[in-house]
């Protein structure tokens, strides 16, 4: 009986293991390769290189049923900042334009990669930056068809710079119309992420089947 019992806890505790492994993935970044998933917030973010040089009036003709971003949304300035944050582990609380990592900092060098490097005038060898910019959803004044915001996220660690890596919402704005070779769309969706409580009824299941066998 007491064999029994300790079988049964030895599963458990492989099911306990399991599940901790889950919640630490599922507090991650995920590469889909043309959208990364932010599973803190269940937000995919499209890659902004999928849309640079489109204009905001184009990219949201596109977010329709059929369209090309169809089932994405522009993402908002709240929502880049607390992408920046689940990234890095910055504040952006406070309300500046401009949120600094430090100097020589590689801390946004990886998400960048991840939404993809808009800055297409230098090549690898004499890059000193490199950034992911894109327009948001907020709007520059009193009329929604003036302009938009658009946020960068920089990375001036290469070449003959090595300044600071950083977030600026908003970096400028531009009309609906306006389109830029080295500026994209910031767009997101809901992603579908398991549940924790899900994957942990599912395994004491299992471990139960196991043994009342």
């Amino acid at each position: 009986m007491f064999s029994k019992y300790f079988t049964l806890l030895k599963k458990l505790g492989v099911g306990f293991i399991l599940l901790t492994m889950y919640q630490s993935v599922n507090a991650t970044f995920i590469d889909n390769t043309s959208f990364t998933t932010d599973t803190s917030t269940g937000l995919d973010w499209l890659d902004v290189t999928e849309t640079v040089g489109l204009s905001y009036e184009h990219v949201s003709s596109q977010l329709g049923e059929g369209g090309m971003f169809a089932g994405y949304e522009y993402a908002t300035a709240d929502q880049i900042k607390q992408l920046f944050t689940n990234w890095t582990g910055a504040s952006t609380a406070d309300g500046r334009v401009t949120y600094h990592i430090g100097e020589g900092s590689n801390s946004v060098d990886g998400l960048i990669q991840l939404l993809g490097n808009t800055n297409k005038i230098y090549t690898s060898s004499d890059s000193h930056a490199t950034f992911t910019r894109g327009m948001l959803a907020d709007v520059y004044g009193l009329d929604p068809a003036i302009s938009h915001y658009v946020a960068m996220l920089m990375d001036e660690d290469e070449g003959l710079y090595d300044r600071f890596d950083y977030l600026r919402v908003p970096v400028n704005a531009y009309y609906e119309f306006t389109t830029d070779s080295q500026t994209g769309s910031f767009l997101v969706r809901s992603a579908t992420v398991p549940e924790p409580a899900g994957i942990a009824l599912m395994l004491l299941a299992l471990v139960g089947l196991r043994y009342s066998k």
